[in-house]
């Protein structure tokens, strides 16, 4: 059994010219259109080159998957697949990952009551400093 086509649709090979209203316009014909989003440069604001359409319900959006998809727009063809979520996101590198401490209990007396407990660092009076070092 197939995997149901979501509701949105992902349009890729986009020109640079092409704006939400233009993409929202380009597929008004095959559907009923909830959304229509250009994807933008945080920095530039330019566009990335491609967009998302959302419709109303999954049959739109399998009509407009097989009717678009190889047809021009302001002078490229436009590639349109089923969209795929997003997958969660990953902390950046070097951020650690947040920890829980409910539940643990402090007995070297180093506990300040703010936070998690702190405890001396171990190891050799060199490694600690290369450690140091290398931050």
């Amino acid at each position: 059994m197939e995997d149901p086509i979501s509701k949105k649709v992902f349009v890729g090979n986009l020109s640079f010219e092409v704006t939400d209203v233009d993409l929202k316009a380009a597929f008004a014909a095959v559907g009923t259109v909830v959304s229509a989003r250009v994807i933008t440069d945080r920095t530039t604001g330019k566009s990335r080159g491609f967009g998302i359409v959302e419709f109303t319900d999954e049959q739109h959006a399998a009509d407009a998957i097989r009717k678009c998809h190889d047809q021009p727009l302001k002078g490229r063809n436009m590639r349109v697949n089923d969209a795929d979520d997003r997958p969660p996101k990953r902390p950046a590198p070097g951020v650690p990952p947040t920890f829980s401490f409910s539940g643990f209990e402090s007995t070297s007396g180093f506990d300040s009551g703010d936070g998690p407990p702190r405890f001396k660092s171990k190891g050799s009076r060199r490694g600690l400093r290369k450690r140091k070092r290398s931050l």
